[in-house]
């Protein structure tokens, strides 16, 4: 939906775009978990260290959200290329180390999508927080696995996040630094997210209803 409306603002004849699918092993994932009574919240990000700027995942803007809240219970698990850029890569291990967060923070670097599959099982939420997106593969698949995304306003994250609801749209650091306390802070809430994103799992596509669209 973001494409196609941005595309209409350029191109003056009738535009289908469709909408990318996810594997079927992340959508045989049925079970809704209970993470109100966790003693640590634990976030996924999935994505490569990449400081360009349509490619930025925003690793420094989370890292140094959670610096900024209060609690320090929670755990952020990171998959993705730690290669593509060493110098970002680095950088974030410095500042993690200089906030004394690298003991609440574990790096996979690249996996398999088997222990991907494991990762987003195993997850309280997602926090995404792009620069910019044409779509956002990874809403999808956290919404499979019926998790609640904390993001910022980009790509398709608009049309499949509902803001306060089944997770957060954000602009800035300040917006993620709140958006990080209140997750945390509320056993409630995380149930009632969790629950709402379970309701909007047929928003998202297999690669079959893709082909066949």
């Amino acid at each position: 939906q973001y494409m196609q409306d941005m595309l209409k603002s350029h191109i003056k004849c009738p535009i289908h775009v469709c909408k990318p699918g996810i594997e079927d092993l992340f959508l045989r994932f049925n079970r809704i978990k209970d993470n109100s009574t966790n003693n640590k919240v634990r976030f996924l990000t999935v994505a490569n260290f990449d400081s360009s700027w349509n490619r930025s995942k925003g690793h420094i803007d989370i890292l140094e959200s959670l610096n900024h809240i209060n609690s320090k219970n929670w755990h952020w698990e990171i998959i993705g290329d730690t290669q593509t850029d060493i110098e970002l890569f680095e950088k974030f291990k410095k500042k993690a180390a200089q906030y004394n967060l690298h003991k609440n923070i574990t790096i996979f670097g690249k996996c398999p999508p088997n222990e991907v599959f494991l990762a987003y099982q195993e997850a309280d939420a997602l926090i995404h927080f792009a620069n910019w997106e044409s779509y956002g593969m990874v809403y999808a698949e956290a919404m499979a696995f019926n998790l609640p995304i904390i993001t910022s306003a980009v790509g398709e994250s608009p049309h499949l996040v509902e803001h306060k609801i089944s997770g957060y749209l954000l602009n800035n650091k300040n917006e993620l630094s709140q958006a990080l306390e209140n997750f945390i802070s509320s056993p409630d809430l995380r149930k009632k997210m969790t629950l709402e994103t379970a309701k909007r799992k047929h928003k998202i596509n297999t690669w079959e209803n893709t082909y066949s669209g």
